[in-house]
């Protein structure tokens, strides 16, 4: 996906500490985050899976729907609760969530709170960007488990903004949480209006940490004024 590509070539060209001739060297830091990107091929993996073979059907369902033109704002999202609930009870494997794990204690030893991002192949692209259309979520690498393997979306006030989250906060429902939100309602409403094809939609995953004490989350794009640069 796009943010994975994306700090793939920003950690590329400021390098890492202590590497000699580093920009990050220079500074003292680095200035990329550490972390990891999972490939598209993990979801689309996912979907196809024998054992998930009622939440393709979903999803196929939901594409023919949408493509239609004729659902109503109700039954689109009464599609996407069904598809998504079937993600939320689907299973990564064990041996990618052990690797996922493993990887991160790696990459950023001693560190437990990371942030599971979006990195659809449906934003960041050319002449669509996809800011805000997809989900991301807190995990714990420590965190367990339930015992059948299923996760559940809670929203969370806090002042004026409220959060979604996943529960438990364990790195398999991270995953299957920002999977399922390729298909968020906002987000199949845009695609159609960009005239993407639903169907070849996939989603990666950007993992990096998480930081208790930010502030603010923002996109931020630039143009050269007077043009469409």
């Amino acid at each position: 996906g796009g943010k994975s590509t994306g700090l793939g070539v920003l950690a590329g060209t400021l390098g890492r500490v202590p590497a000699v001739g580093a920009v990050s060297t220079q500074t003292g830091y680095d200035l990329s985050p550490r972390g990891l990107g999972l490939p598209v091929k993990f979801y689309r993996d996912f979907v196809n899976a024998p054992e998930n073979g009622a939440l393709k059907a979903l999803i196929t369902d939901l594409v023919a729907a949408e493509k239609s033109g004729t659902l109503s704002p109700a039954n689109r999202n009464a599609k996407v609760a069904a598809v998504q609930d079937a993600f939320l009870k689907g299973r990564v494997p064990a041996t990618l969530v052990a690797d996922v794990i493993a990887r991160l204690q790696t990459t950023n030893p001693g560190v437990i709170n990371f942030k599971f991002r979006s990195s659809a192949t449906s934003e960041d692209v050319a002449n669509f960007n996809g800011a805000g259309l997809y989900d991301s979520f807190a995990v714990e690498t420590t965190k367990a488990d339930n015992a059948d393997f299923s996760c559940k979306l809670e929203t969370e006030v806090d002042g004026p903004v409220t959060k979604l989250k996943v529960k438990p906060k364990s790195v398999q429902c991270g995953i299957k949480a920002v999977f399922g939100s390729l298909w968020n309602s906002r987000a199949l409403v845009e695609r159609s209006f960009a005239r993407l094809d639903h169907a070849t939609a996939g989603m990666g995953i950007t993992v990096n940490p998480s930081y208790g004490d930010e502030q603010a989350n923002l996109v931020l794009v630039t143009r050269v004024v007077g043009t469409d640069a």
